[in-house]
C-alpha cells in the first residue's frame, strides 16, 4: 500500500488513509489512534475531525501526520508521537528513552492513596522509586494532600521529565526528585531519611523475555524494562534496603509481573520484618500488586 498521500486532502480523507494505512500494518485500534494522532496535530478535538469535515489540513501538517502514521506502524508508540500520556485522569508530558505510564497501576494509586488517607498523622512522607515520567508520584500529591514525595531514578531524562510534568501540576514543590539507583540516590539530608510509604514500579521482565515483547513496547527504554535474569532483581534489591528507610507500620507497595507474585511475597516474608503480605488485582483480574505493613520494632 502506498504511503504517498494529497497534501492539500480534507482532514476526513486524510483520517481514512491513515486508518486503512495502520489497518493493513496490523495497528489495534488504527481508526481511534489516526484520529489522536490527527486531532493532536491540529490540536482539535477528535469530534471536531467529524464536525468540520471539509476543513484541510496544511501540506505541512498533512506530510508530518504522514510520517507519523509512518512511524506508529514501524512501531512508535503513540505516546511518544503525540507527546502526551493519560494517568488517573490526568495528562503528562511523555517523550522517547521514558517509560510510558499504564492505566494498570492507575490500581497502585488507588491503592497507595487509600493507605495515607487512613493515616491520622498530618504529615506523610511517601518515597517512590523509579520514578520515571512522575505520573504516579503526582497523582499521590494530587489526592492525598498531606504527603510529601522523594522520588528516585538513576535516569536524567526520567528525572528532567518528571520535573516539567511536576510543574504541569503544580506540585513541585511537594515533590523532591533525586538521581540515583533505588535507595543510593538517598544522601546528604536524605540519608536517614524514614517514610510510611515506600512504593516501586521497577523493571520486572526477565531478560531472555524482552526480545519477545511488541514492537512499540521495545521501543520504551530498556533500563525501564529489564528486572534481570529472572525479573525479580530489583524486588530483592529493595527488600533488601528497606528497612533503614521505612517507619514501623509504614507500608511497602509494588507492581510486579503477572506471575511474581508468590516470589515477592515469599522474598517479603523472609525478610523478617514485615506483616503477612497482600496481593491484589488489576482490573483484567491479575494479581499484580504486593503490599506489605512493616512490623513494631
Amino acid at each position: 500500500m502506498t504511503t504517498a498521500i494529497n497534501r492539500r486532502a480534507p482532514v476526513l480523507e486524510l483520517l481514512n488513509w491513515a486508518a486503512d494505512f495502520l489497518t493493513r500494518q496490523g495497528v489495534d485500534s488504527a481508526r481511534h489512534e489516526a484520529e489522536v494522532l490527527l486531532s493532536t496535530l491540529l490540536e482539535c478535538a477528535r469530534i471536531g475531525l467529524y464536525l468540520e469535515r471539509e476543513r484541510t489540513a496544511s501540506p505541512a501538517e498533512a506530510e508530518l501526520f504522514r510520517e507519523q502514521i509512518i512511524r506508529r506502524a514501524e512501531g512508535m508508540p503513540l505516546q511518544y508521537l503525540t507527546k502526551e500520556a493519560y494517568f488517573f485522569g490526568l495528562k503528562f508530558y511523555i517523550d522517547e528513552g521514558v517509560f510510558i505510564p499504564r492505566p494498570e497501576t492507575e490500581v497502585l494509586a488507588e491503592y497507595c492513596i487509600d493507605v495515607l488517607r487512613t493515616r491520622s498523622w498530618n504529615s506523610l512522607r511517601v518515597l517512590e522509586l523509579c520514578v520515571g515520567s512522575g505520573a504516579l508520584s503526582i497523582t499521590l500529591t494530587k489526592h492525598a494532600p498531606a504527603c510529601t514525595i522523594v522520588a528516585t531514578d538513576c535516569d536524567d531524562r526520567a528525572l528532567l521529565l518528571a520535573g516539567k510534568n511536576a510543574l504541569l501540576h503544580g506540585v513541585a514543590e511537594r515533590i523532591t526528585l533525586l538521581r540515583g539507583d533505588l535507595f543510593g540516590a538517598l544522601t546528604g539530608d536524605f540519608a536517614d531519611a524514614r517514610f510510611d510509604l515506600i512504593v516501586a514500579n521497577p523493571p520486572y521482565i526477565a531478560g531472555n523475555e524482552l526480545e519477545g515483547l511488541p514492537p512499540d513496547v521495545r521501543r520504551e527504554p530498556r533500563t525501564a524494562l529489564d528486572g534481570g535474569k529472572d525479573g525479580l532483581k530489583f524486588y530483592r534489591d529493595i527488600l533488601r534496603e528497606c528497612g533503614k528507610f521505612l517507619h514501623d507500620q509504614g507500608t511497602i507497595a509494588f507492581e510486579c509481573g503477572d506471575t511474581q507474585h508468590t516470589a515477592i511475597c515469599e522474598m517479603i516474608g523472609s525478610s523478617g520484618i514485615f506483616e503477612s503480605p497482600s496481593v491484589f488485582p488489576d482490573l483484567n483480574g491479575i494479581y499484580r500488586f504486593v503490599s506489605a505493613r512493616r512490623k513494631n520494632g
